[in-house]
């Protein structure tokens, strides 16, 4: 309404959007405010992006915006009209092509804040452009051509700090004469991540379990942040060692707990990941061959196999788990498993029940459905793990199952010649290696 005075806010949060044509977001009086906060989102439109209010904030919050790539490789940069105060922060990325034309005037201020600001052409001043341009906390701006813009860089300038590092294991001492210093590390040398700060005399002492390089910056109370330093964390690579909740272990080691020997799968700061290197002693099958609670094979009211109705996950979470000692019985986590039966997706299509939840999130899979198990098995990402670093890979052979389905009456299993056989017939007795994760 051109006569409308209130305050309108649009929030998108967690969302994909993407348009056909522009994307306009507007007010025709000049007396209403309106406001725009996009976070964890991304937008991309096929035209124009336009902001076209005089009164308002539009907020970018770990979003991306227009990121569009043609078949050959070229970047397609879309037109982005803002008339307001705009924030790019906490690592968005927006892709831009600023407007120039009279009617998209863009008189208010850019703030791009430990975020990339990426534009095409010339970035204007106050007349066709942005009037005030804000850098900061390492934010990343391009553009084609500056034109008459205000910038203030408020990124902290580098300074050198002069530190010594120890390690032991994955524990680094990083000693240094300055005091109240502010620490920030990450796996990539982009000073993107959370500043820490934290008592300290003398050294600055973490714990890390990002193995491989790492980079650290520090900041003093002015502000100033030094180069970014490398180091490596190193983890224990042990043989039948007694466990020790202590030490970061490699994935592959060997250790003992409860009195068995078990394969380390993974090693993180809460919890740490095993599988038994001794198969149980009876041999056990996902499904049954005749009618039953679990999956079975009976064409009249068959039961298809998933993690849930899988007859080893029933033996693994109340008759294994018993035999295990209180103090591992206690302090067992449990792990979020696909519980589909959908015979497409994940890796090579060929299906996500029995992967793990944090494996299809971070490969951004799909799974309708999840459960929950304290006792499991192997899955093939695991098995590639530990496969490629196990000092004799022949700790790993035996023909025994996994937790993974593939399509339809059809089960994994890792085989005797160390081949992930992905068409085992789920009946078939196969030898069973439990897979826990406990609390250090």
């Amino acid at each position: 309404s051109k006569s409308a005075s209130g305050t309108f806010n649009f929030n998108i949060e967690n969302s994909i959007l993407v348009t056909a044509g522009k994307l306009a977001f507007e007010a025709q009086s000049t007396a209403a405010t309106v406001n725009f906060n996009l976070k964890d989102s991304v937008i991309n439109t096929a035209s124009h992006l336009i902001f076209g209010v005089d009164k308002g904030e539009i907020i970018i919050d770990n979003s991306i915006i227009n990121d569009q790539v043609k078949n050959d490789g070229t970047r397609v940069y879309k037109q982005l009209e803002n008339r307001s105060t705009m924030t790019i922060k906490n690592g968005s990325v927006v892709y831009a092509s600023v407007a120039t034309s009279s009617n998209a005037k863009n008189p208010g201020t850019l703030t791009v804040d430990n975020a990339t600001f990426i534009s095409k052409g010339t970035f204007s001043g106050a007349d066709l452009g942005t009037g005030t341009l804000i850098l900061k906390n390492g934010a990343s701006f391009t553009t084609g051509t500056l034109g008459d813009v205000k910038v203030l860089n408020e990124c902290p300038q580098e300074k050198r700090i002069d530190v010594q590092i120890s390690k032991n294991n994955n524990e680094i001492s990083f000693i240094t004469e300055e005091s109240n210093l502010e620490y920030l590390i990450s796996e990539k040398d982009n000073l993107k991540g959370e500043w820490i700060k934290k008592e300290y005399k003398d050294s600055i002492l973490i714990t890390a379990y990002n193995e491989g390089i790492n980079y650290i910056w520090f900041k003093d109370k002015d502000g100033n942040v030094s180069e970014p330093i490398s180091f490596n964390v190193e983890c224990l690579n042990t043989t039948n060692a007694n466990y020790d909740k202590e030490v970061f272990y490699c994935t592959g080691s060997t250790i003992i707990l409860d009195e068995e020997k078990w394969i380390v799968i993974k090693d993180k700061k809460e919890t740490i990941t095993l599988m038994k290197l001794d198969s149980l002693e009876e041999r056990l099958s996902h499904c049954t061959t005749e009618s039953s609670s679990y999956c079975h094979t009976l064409k009249k009211e068959k039961i298809d196999y998933k993690w849930s109705t899988s007859f080893i996950n029933y033996y693994l979470n109340n008759v294994y788990i018993e035999m295990l000692s209180d103090d591992v019985k206690k302090s067992l986590v449990d792990t979020s498993v696909c519980n589909d039966y959908r015979i497409e997706g994940c890796k090579d299509n060929e299906g996500c029940g029995g992967t793990l939840k944090e494996d299809i999130i971070s490969k951004d899979w799909y799974c309708e459905e999840y459960t929950n198990s304290k006792v499991r098995l192997i899955t093939y990402q695991e098995y590639n793990r530990i496969f490629f670093n196990l000092k004799d890979n022949y700790l790993a052979n035996q023909t025994y199952w996994s937790m993974n389905s593939y399509l339809e009456d059809y089960g994994s299993s890792i085989q005797d010649n160390y081949e992930y056989y992905i068409k085992e017939n789920l009946t078939s007795k196969l030898e069973v290696k439990p897979v826990i994760t406990i609390l250090k």
